[in-house]
This record gives C-alpha cells, structure tokens and sequence, in this order.
C-alpha cells in the first residue's frame, strides 16, 4: 500500500501528523465522471478543519491520477493506492489512515452540499446522523422526512428508533459522522462486501452499543445518488438468505441494548416484509435465469414461517404478493405471475387448468 502523506500542527501522536475536526474517506473505483465533484464537494466546505482520504481501490481508469492531482493541490488530501478489494476494504483502509475526531464515509458518485459539515457539528455527539437527499438515475429527488435537529441521550434514542428505522436514517452511513476514538476503541469495521450484505446497517448497529449520545440533524447534507440496478430490480440468489440474517442481527442487538419495544419489534417486522416483497419482485423480473432456479429463490421466501406470521401486521405495499406466494408456493405462483402476464384478463376461462396443472408440477418439484 502507497500512501502520500502531508501534516500540520497539532499532532496525533499515533498517526505523526495533524488532528483536523473530520477524516471524510472516499473510496474510489470506476468513478472519473462523478470524482471531482464528489472530492469538490468536501474541499469546498464552508467547515474547513478537515482530511479528506482518497482510496484509489485498484481503479483500472483515471482516477488514480485525478486523485494525485488533487493531493498535490491540496495539503489536506491524502491518497492511498490499493489492490482491488472491493467498497469495505477501501473504507477500513482509509480508517487505518484516519486522524480526525470524527469519520465521515462517502461513495465518490455521491457529494455533500456547500454547508454540510458545519450543520453536522452543530451537534455534538458520538454518532451524528445527518438528512439524505435521494436522487435516482431519472433526477427524481426524494427527501427524508423532515424533522428538527435533535440530540438524544442512550435511552432517549431507543424511544426514537422506531420512527427513525421507519425513516431509514438508521440503514446508511451517508451524511453520518462517527466519533472515531469509539471505532478504534471497540476494533470496528466494515465487513467484507463480498461475503456480507447491508454492510452501512451492520456498521452502525454495531457502532450504536459504544453511543451514549446521538445527535440527529435535520438538515439536508448528503446528495445519495441512486444508480438504475438498485436493490429492489437486481438478482442474487442469496439475497433473501442475507437479507434475513440481517434482520436478525438488528433484532439481537436492538434486544441486548434494552431497545425491545413492541414499537421496535414491529419496524424490524416490517422490514422482514418489505425486504420479502423486493426480493419476491426482483426474483420475478430477473432476466437469464431459468423457471427452476426462479422456484428454488421463491421457495425460500414461501417457506420463511416466520414471514407468514408477522405479515397480517405489517404495513408494507404489495405484501400481499408475498402472502400469495406463501399460499400457492412456488411453482403455482410463478405459473400464474407468467400466464397472467400472457393472457391478462382473458386468464380466467384457463385458471382451473392453471391450478390443476401447478398442484401437479408442485407435487413433482416440492
């Protein structure tokens, strides 16, 4: 690993080089459009005392070059060349890098508007949570919901999860600064990319245990930049597995933390079912895979128990593909998703034949 180095008083005794406010860590890879105005974004804060860590993460184009232009510009850029490892891997290399009180992670497709960082510090805290705007490949621009800036207590935060959970402040590390004596501390970082799934959500609860303070702003400060192959219009076949798992580790934690409201309790249900309903649709829509490997995905889903159970209570759209697909079971649901599609309306004379035809394939596959 190359690293270009440069430092100012006061020093950190660790690192051998200055303290500044914010480490802002910027892992790139593929990203010569949207790199200047990502790095532009940070540079140009009206918050100046900042380190900005660019991690060149095996990037094939130009970006490694770019990101040398700017550490020769600007002394509070440092770079760090690496071996591609994927988004994890360059984050917890820049941690190893970091000196600043507080860590800010940002994708290099993303950008901070001009006074982020001085909303952000406006409180203080160990973890802040900043405002997301969502911008999708067609400039739709989606906002969070709008709250006040508010600083929460360890206890007076597990009141406010539900509705933050349900506002999905508590699933991403964008627009977020963590106090990184705590990350340090408590050896933390992220999981491999590769292996895991939801790493930002696993991050933060596993950073919120070391919290006793949360400051939530309300102000607009992170510009999250939504590519067209999101979660819900991709395909993995072990998407539904992970995604399950997750919600097990937001439940254990939230339970070891004391934070096991019937409130609580009910947001993490719903998001089993929400994360059900994507990965029924994703399933449907995927293109290149074959009938059976499309009734083996399902399959999963049809036979969560737990799923069928919570659904009646959740309030999630379109759950009620997810119960018919737990009724029917795979092979008749994907059978009348095709044939309906197909025929529409003109379907009912030839539903009978439909089923009967399904319990027989059902019979042979399940």
């Amino acid at each position: 690993m190359k690293t270009n180095c440069c430092g100012r008083l006061p020093i950190c005794l660790k690192r051998g080089r200055a303290v500044p406010k914010v480490s802002v860590i910027i892992p790139v890879y593929r990203v010569e459009k949207t790199l200047r105005r990502c790095v532009d974004s940070v540079l140009e804060q009206s918050f100046s005392d900042i380190e900005v860590i660019l991690v060149n993460d095996g990037s094939p184009d130009s970006c490694g070059e770019i990101c040398d232009e700017y550490s020769g510009a600007d002394a509070r850029v440092r770079v760090i060349h690496k071996e591609n490892g994927g988004l994890s891997s360059a984050r917890n290399a820049g941690l190893e890098l970091a000196a600043g009180e507080y860590v800010m992670f940002l994708d290099s497709d993303d950008h901070l508007v001009p006074e982020a960082l001085e909303h952000l510090l406006k409180g203080t805290a160990d973890w802040i949570i900043g405002t997301v705007i969502s911008v999708s490949h067609t400039q739709t621009v989606t906002h969070q919901p709008k709250r006040e800036s508010e600083l929460f207590g360890r206890e007076q935060f597990g009141e406010e999860m539900p509705l933050l959970m349900k506002e999905r402040r508590m699933n991403y590390i964008h627009g977020n600064l963590y106090r990184r004596e705590l990350i340090e501390k408590h050896k933390l970082a992220f999981e491999d990319d590769k292996l895991s799934y939801g790493e930002d959500t696993v991050f933060n609860f596993s950073f919120l245990p070391h919290c006793e303070s949360i400051y939530v702003c309300g102000h607009p400060v992170h510009y999250y930049m939504k590519s067209a192959d999101g979660l819900a219009s991709v395909y993995r076949r072990d998407r539904y597995q992970k995604s399950r798992r997750l919600s097990d580790l937001i439940e254990s934690s939230c339970r070891s933390m004391g934070f096991d409201s019937e409130a609580v309790l009910a947001e993490i249900n719903r998001r089993r079912v929400q994360s059900a309903v994507w990965c029924t649709d994703a399933i449907c829509r995927a293109k290149g895979i074959s009938f059976n490997d499309r009734c083996n995905s399902l399959r999963v889903i049809a036979r969560d128990r737990r799923l069928k159970k919570i659904i009646p209570d959740a309030e999630v759209e379109r759950k009620e593909e997810v119960a018919l697909l737990i009724k029917k079971g795979a092979t008749r649901y994907l059978l009348g998703k095709r044939l309906y599609k197909k025929f529409g309306p003109r379907l009912v004379p030839v539903k009978a034949a439909l089923f009967r035809r399904g319990r027989k394939v059902n019979s042979q596959g399940e």
